[in-house]
Order: C-alpha cells, then sequence, then structure tokens
C-alpha cells in the first residue's frame, strides 16, 4: 500500500503487534487476580497468545447478547476459552418477516 501520494505525505511503517502481558490486561479490562493472570499469561505460547488476543472482541460480543459475567482472565486462560468458536450477531433483517410479526404478537403484552 505504499503508494506514492501517501508516502508523500506519511511516512508508513509496519510494526510488530504487542503480545505482552500488559497489554492484554489493558484490553481484557477486568481487573482482578493479575498476579494469577500473568503467570497464566506467561505460559501461552506465541500462537497462543495471538488466539487470545483476536479472540477478545468475539468474547465481549458474546457476553453483550448474553448476559454473562465475564470471568477473570486467569479463568480465561486457563479453561482456553480463547478457542472457543463465539457466535456472531445475528441481524433482524436477515429473518423471515412472517416469523419476526409472530414473535412479536407472542411477546407483546395486551
Amino acid at each position: 500500500m505504499k503508494e506514492e501520494k501517501y508516502t508523500k505525505v506519511f511516512e508508513i511503517k509496519v510494526s510488530p503487534a504487542d503480545l505482552s502481558f500488559d497489554m492484554g490486561w489493558l484490553i481484557y479490562n477486568h481487573k482482578l487476580a493479575k498476579q494469577d493472570a500473568e503467570k497464566a499469561f506467561k505460559k501461552l505460547n506465541e500462537a497462543e497468545k495471538i488466539q487470545f488476543f483476536i479472540s477478545l472482541s468475539p468474547y465481549e460480543r458474546y457476553l453483550k447478547t448474553s448476559g454473562i459475567a465475564k470471568c477473570h482472565m486467569v479463568t480465561y486462560i486457563n479453561k482456553r476459552y480463547y478457542e472457543n468458536e463465539y457466535p456472531e450477531a445475528v441481524s433482524i433483517k436477515k429473518f423471515n418477516p412472517m416469523l419476526a410479526d409472530f414473535a412479536r404478537s407472542k411477546t407483546s403484552r395486551k
């Protein structure tokens, strides 16, 4: 993506991702049991650390839609939750309109 019009204005650099515990602690944002989490994080190899960081966004979306409480980071690592395949958010537009109307009629209070 180093086009001339961009390189005249900007300097484009590619840097490796920060796979440190401190960055994981910051992104996970559930600040309990830090020592235990750091100990578990250090046991992960590089591929597992990458998986850990990639899985955080789908995990957050899953928690919002399911209403489940967020677990401690040490539990997330030790139980290997980063290997889970969290369902994508379902758009209502993809549903059959007749089914949506039927569901609304059954859930509306009279």
